[in-house]
């Protein structure tokens, strides 16, 4: 992905950043090629030409990007390995920082990491492996006590928090006495503590989605500022407009009660945080479920308006007062891509809620490589004996895995108004791995899926669930980006590959 301003189309926008301290470039949709090399661009260009010296992650998680942040700063894995399994689409992007980097002094490099939250799994997991790492064996009998905890289905209890204080306490002190060895292992202990700081919030509110919701966008903001702390100038990349915006654009059941981080940072930095939307007049994005989402077009969407009085495919307007007070006079709306496709309407202060907009005609979503999932299909009995249980057991029999494949689950449990409860993602690290995952009480509706990702050839010879051998032909596969993956199978045995590989 070429990420140049050869044109020095965004100038007037390096202009306006010069002095800022931090800046967002927000996500009308996720997944849509054109915003992700815009604002790869920008971020080339503000450490260039601008003196930024962090680059932030938004929405991705602060430990699942560590690996990124390590390959840029500290030279270590494989950029095609790293970006096969997260970001795929920014390896010229991080070729480009790890090379900026190499002749700098570790405190001089630019730094290049998520602030979003970690699921505990991800959490305990990297920690787990960093222990091991450093043969600190102590440590593995309060990541297993942890590990129950959170897949207990009893509701938090004060005697439950207490345990789990106890041991979270006794990894925090395991990490702090790893502290002072080298700049490079500090900082990635400062991540774990980080980190190990959430999991309280996680366990109190573990079957309350809303309540977790409603807690992410804070704990983003303090990663921001202390990041911002530790390295000064920053730049927030892969984070939704209704993230970034300084004020709260619409009331649903998730934001009514939700304050953007982007609004931490507008009350914390004033002036000196910039926020910039972005804004499609039509297109098609990806997202997790679907290979092609059409974005929606309204007479009364922003990204129409514009597009009624310009051909170009791209185009900058920053706000001056004038155009703020016009725009937050009209009831109009903006694009909103993430799990679907919709549109937002706008309380009436569209020129509040940023300083800018960068505008795309029509925007294209970008691929993931090699990628396929398989869904299982429950009958609704199976379903709700599965539900009754209040625990998700899974075991799957696979083979075929190459080295640089990749495995997960993804879960999803809904409530009756199809609102979603919980979601929980885990990689699959070995052919007969035993995964469990708490089931809400007032969960109604369950999907089970496995995601593959670079398998040409992919084997399942055993599925079972809550110690139920599932039949292999209730599994259905969507081969998202039509590369020719097939499925056969029979009642005890199923294989994916390509159609030239069978």
């Amino acid at each position: 992905m070429e990420t140049e301003d050869s044109s020095n189309s965004l100038k007037p926008l390096y202009y306006k950043i010069h002095d800022k301290k931090i800046v967002a470039i927000g996500e009308a949709t996720h997944g849509t090629h054109e915003i992700r090399k815009i604002q790869l661009t920008i971020a080339k260009g503000l450490v260039k030409n601008v003196n930024f010296k962090m680059i932030s992650l938004g929405e991705t998680g602060l430990l699942e990007s560590y690996p990124l942040y390590d390959f840029v700063v500290n030279g270590n894995g494989n950029i095609h390995d790293l970006t096969d399994k997260q970001h795929y689409n920014m390896s010229d992007f991080l070729g480009w920082l790890s090379e900026y980097n190499q002749t700098k002094d570790f405190k001089q490099k630019i730094w290049l990491l998520g602030t979003g939250t970690d699921s505990p799994e991800i959490v305990l997991n990297f920690i787990e492996k960093h222990f091991k790492t450093y043969e600190i064996n102590n440590s593995k009998k309060h990541i297993n006590a942890l590990r129950q905890l959170f897949i207990n289905t009893e509701s938090s209890n004060e005697e439950l928090v207490d345990t789990l204080k106890k041991h979270t306490n006794s990894l925090t002190l395991f990490l702090n006495s790893q502290k002072g060895f080298s700049d490079s292992l500090n900082f990635k202990v400062e991540c774990m503590l980080k980190s190990i700081e959430t999991l309280s919030a996680f366990f109190i509110n573990k079957h309350n989605s809303l309540a977790l919701f409603q807690i992410r966008d804070k704990i983003i903001f303090n990663n921001l500022t202390w990041l911002f702390e530790l390295r000064g100038k920053t730049v927030i990349l892969f984070a939704h407009n209704l993230h970034v915006n300084k004020v709260p654009l619409f009331n649903d059941y998730y934001s009514s009660s939700t304050k953007p981080f982007g609004a931490y940072l507008s009350e914390t930095f004033s002036n000196d945080y910039l926020s910039i939307g972005t804004e499609t007049m039509k297109g098609v994005f990806y997202n997790s479920h679907s290979a092609r989402n059409l974005i929606l077009e309204d007479k009364n969407k922003l990204g129409n308006i514009i597009g009624s009085f310009t051909p170009n495919n791209f185009g900058l307007v920053l706000f001056s007062d004038k155009l703020r007070n016009h725009l937050n006079s009209y009831d109009l709306k903006i694009t909103n891509g993430t799990a679907k496709s919709e549109l937002v309407t706008c309380k009436r202060n569209l020129g509040d809620a940023f300083d800018g907009i960068i505008y795309i005609k029509k925007s294209s979503p970008y691929q993931r490589p090699n990628f396929y999932t398989l869904f299982l299909n429950l009958s609704e009995q199976q379903s709700e004996e599965i539900l009754s249980k209040r625990m998700l057991e899974i075991r799957a029999n696979i083979s075929h895995l190459e080295k640089k494949s990749s495995v997960k689950y993804r879960i999803y449990l809904h409530d009756k108004n199809k609102n979603l409860l919980s979601d929980h993602t885990s990689y699959l690290n070995n052919s007969l791995q035993n995964l469990s995952f708490p089931i809400p009480q007032n969960a109604k509706f369950l999907s089970i899926s496995l995601h593959i990702q670079n398998c040409e050839y992919f084997k399942i010879e055993e599925f079972t669930v809550n110690g139920f051998k599932q039949n292999l032909k209730h599994f259905s596969l969507h081969d998202w980006n039509k590369q020719g993956y097939k499925i056969k199978q029979t009642k005890e045995k199923l294989s994916v590959s390509k159609a030239t590989a069978f």
